[in-house]
C-alpha cells in the first residue's frame, strides 16, 4: 500500500512537471517490531510488558508487576530517505539524524534561516557533501525514560522503574546481553546526553532521580 501510495505521488509530480524541483523527504513515526533479530521475539512497539506477556492494548494498562523495556533497534531505526531537486544519483550516507532535523532540512532547502528555536540540523550539508556528520549519539527522552543511541552502544536508564541497561550493537545486535556493569565510563558518557537531553526540555529537576536510577538494583524480571 504505501508502494503504491508514494508511486503515485511520483508519477503525479513528473505529470505536473515538478518532479525535478522538487524536494521530496520519506521517512515515518517509528519501527515496528516484527520479531526480527534484535527484536527480542515482540511484535508491534510496546516500551511495558505486563506479568500476563501482554503489551499495553486498547488504553488499557499492562497487568502488574511490569517490566519496562527500552526501544531496542527495530523501532529506533526509521527509514529517511531524501530526493534534492535535480538529483539523478543515490547513495546511502552513514550518519545519525533525527526527526527534528526535517523541519532545519525543509526550511534550508528554500534559504530560510533555522529558528534558534528548532533543535535539529539540515541534513542538506551532509547530502551535497559540504559537511562531515556532526551528531555522535541519538537520544530521546521524557520525564519516565531516556535512552541514547551512537553507532557502537544502546544505552537507556528510566526514573524509578528499574536499572540501567547497556548493549554493545557491534557484539550483541540482537541487544541480548546487557553489559552495563563492565563498561561504566561508557555509561557515564553516554548518561550526559540524557542530562543535557532533560535540560533542554526544562526537565533539570529530573537529572537527579535519573542519575540515582544508574546505579539502581535490578527490580523486575525478565530480558535484561
Amino acid at each position: 500500500m504505501v508502494d503504491r501510495c508514494v508511486g503515485r505521488l511520483l508519477q503525479t509530480l513528473e505529470r505536473l512537471g515538478i518532479y525535478q524541483d522538487t524536494l521530496i523527504v520519506f521517512t515515518s513515526d517509528h519501527g515496528t517490531y516484527l520479531d526480527y533479530p534484535g527484536d527480542n521475539g515482540m511484535v508491534c512497539k510496546g516500551s511495558a510488558l505486563g506479568a500476563d506477556g501482554r503489551l499495553w492494548a486498547a488504553g488499557r494498562g499492562a497487568k502488574e508487576p511490569v517490566q519496562y523495556l527500552p526501544h531496542w533497534t527495530g523501532v529506533c531505526r526509521i527509514p529517511l530517505i531524501v530526493r534534492v531537486p535535480g538529483q539523478h544519483t543515490g547513495a546511502r550516507i552513514g550518519a545519525i539524524t533525527q526527526p527534528w532535523d526535517l523541519a532545519p532540512t525543509i526550511l534550508d532547502a528554500f534559504g530560510i534561516p533555522k529558528p534558534s528555536a528548532l533543535w535539529g540540523q539540515s541534513v542538506l550539508p551532509l547530502i551535497e557533501g559540504r559537511s562531515r556528520p556532526a551528531r555522535s549519539a541519538a537520544v530521546l527522552g521524557n520525564a519516565h525514560h531516556a535512552q541514547v543511541m551512537t553507532d557502537h552502544w544502546l544505552y537507556a536508564v528510566w526514573r524509578g522503574h528499574r536499572p540501567k541497561v547497556l548493549y554493545d550493537l557491534r557484539s550483541d545486535p540482537k541487544q541480548a546481553r546487557n553489559v552495563a556493569g563492565a563498561h561504566p565510563r561508557v555509561v557515564t558518557r553516554l548518561h550526559r546526553y540524557v542530562e543535557a537531553h532533560l535540560r533542554r526540555q526544562g526537565l533539570d529537576s529530573l537529572t537527579e532521580e535519573y542519575q540515582s536510577s544508574v546505579g539502581a538494583r535490578q527490580q523486575v524480571g525478565g530480558p535484561a
